[in-house]
């Protein structure tokens, strides 16, 4: 799961993200991002029907690179529909989605996937999809793919909806009168100007561990500077956390072992979940403790990097003013 959730969705989300920023900073950000967002629901969906790993693995990577391309054009037209003093609060709400979004997948997305195959055929009837199941072989206990169905096809229509109903601002519409008109530059262009902003790097080296930041490059770089800033995001947040979680919910589970003198008798293979039915029960119980205590000694070691985040914040916030000058 930590592969499947970590390297190969942040490598094709940390490289797609940048030629879709470029492609936003030259044409349409609405008719890029309303093509994103049915790209990445279209695959969502296709996570459903997926019938092994592999296929699981590139239905992920269509999510990956709708997921990329969402997100620097998104915050190239708030920066243009907004002035400068109201964008960090419409940048949070927007940025606030993600949050609502992944509590939204365990209350609605978890229960979808636990309803009984009848009930599922039921709502497949309705939209005289009832034979789907049996057509393609899904066998029982479905529900999962269900909810990946019922949560990605309604996102091609809201897709659909963001392109008649959002309107594409001019460039630079927000900014403050009197600002020069910026020529179109490229991905070489945005680096050389972002060299030149320490505040961007210590805000990249922050969001790489707990969110995203967009506002201080001209108007003409801003997707494209999102889009180098996401894809420091996706390879040291994305790419490298699951992992690191995983290796460290590893060791405090080999250290609960040697602990309780189980080293010799279990090990970490033998305490998966998918696998303990098979041991005593006292070991059963032993496993099942010490899997709860190595994950959550991992997540709290893991959350303490959130005091470097903080600091790299501070140091952003030492820099700011000067770098929104430096264009």
């Amino acid at each position: 799961f930590g592969f499947l959730a970590g390297p190969p969705f942040a490598l094709f989300y940390a490289l797609m993200g940048i030629p879709i920023a470029l492609a936003a900073d030259r044409y349409n950000r609405i008719a890029i991002i309303s093509l994103c967002i049915a790209l990445w629901s279209l695959m969502t969906a296709l996570c459903g029907l997926a019938t092994g790993f592999l296929f699981l693995l590139i239905a992920r990577i269509g999510v990956a690179i709708g997921e990329a391309g969402s997100n620097p054009p998104s915050n190239s037209v708030i920066a243009d529909y907004y002035r400068p003093a109201g964008r960090s609060k419409a940048l949070s709400t927007y940025s606030m989605g993600v949050m609502l979004g992944t509590a939204l997948a365990f209350l609605i997305g978890g229960p979808l996937g636990q309803l009984p195959d009848a009930t599922v055929v039921r709502v497949l009837d309705f939209f005289a999809l009832g034979h789907l199941p049996e057509m393609l072989g899904w066998g029982s206990h479905f529900g999962w793919r269900f909810a990946f169905l019922a949560l990605g096809v309604p996102g091609v229509l809201f897709g659909l909806l963001v392109f008649v109903t959002v309107r594409e601002p001019p460039r630079g519409y927000s900014d403050p009168p009197g600002m020069p008109t910026a020529e179109r530059t490229g991905i070489v262009a945005t680096w050389r100007l972002l060299l030149g902003k320490p505040s961007f790097w210590y805000m990249a080296a922050a969001t790489s561990i707990v969110a995203m930041v967009g506002g201080v490059v001209p108007q003409r770089s801003r997707a494209s500077a999102i889009a180098i800033l996401l894809f420091i995001i996706a390879l040291v947040g994305n790419g490298v956390g699951p992992q690191i979680v995983g290796v460290l919910s590893d060791s405090f589970m080999t250290l609960g072992l040697e602990q309780r003198g189980l080293a010799g008798i279990l090990d970490v293979a033998a305490c998966n979940p998918k696998v303990t039915s098979a041991l005593p029960a006292a070991q059963q119980a032993a496993c099942s403790a010490i899997y709860a205590e190595g994950l959550r000694n991992s997540m709290m070691v893991t959350a303490l990097l959130l005091l470097v985040a903080a600091t790299c914040f501070w140091m952003s916030s030492r820099h700011l003013d000067r770098d929104m000058l430096v264009r």
